[in-house]
């Protein structure tokens, strides 16, 4: 069964395989959620807080474990903890459409996003009802 986790200094290291270069050289700080099935990393979800929006930056689940729900299910968990979050006002995402991210637009979509199109791109906005310090699950990738 997959199951979502919050990527902490004790398993970072096991799910940075999954985390795109350009996240691992910034210093800005990301939260990052995993997702495992029996205890072993099978995707991730990166993000940033930026003003009074949370940019989604990376979902990545592995080809193994695709369309068994494991994206939508890390997009549940982003959107739960991200409502605690009185700044946050909107969660957005914006990717290139390619045959790898095909599926994108109808899985955020499942989770309640609205798709746009801007300038060749697309984007998916969901807005946030904020009502926790996301300070304490923001884990400094550059430890």
């Amino acid at each position: 069964m997959l199951r979502p986790c919050v990527v902490t200094g004790e398993n970072r290291a096991d799910f940075l395989p999954f985390l795109p270069a350009e996240l691992t050289e910034q210093q800005d700080r990301v939260l990052l959620l995993g997702l495992e099935e029996d205890g072993l990393p099978c995707g991730l979800l990166a993000g940033t807080p930026a003003g009074e929006t949370f940019e989604l930056r990376s979902l990545y689940v592995d080809p193994a474990h695709r369309r068994r729900g494991g994206g939508l299910r890390l997009l549940e968990v982003l959107i739960s903890v991200l409502e605690d979050e009185p700044e946050l006002k909107k969660l957005r995402c914006v990717w290139q459409e390619s045959t790898e991210t095909e599926g994108a637009a109808p899985l955020f979509r499942a989770a309640g996003f609205a798709i746009l199109v801007e300038d060749g791109t697309l984007a998916a906005e969901l807005p946030l009802s904020p009502v926790e310090d996301l300070g304490s699950l923001l884990a400094d990738i550059s430890e």
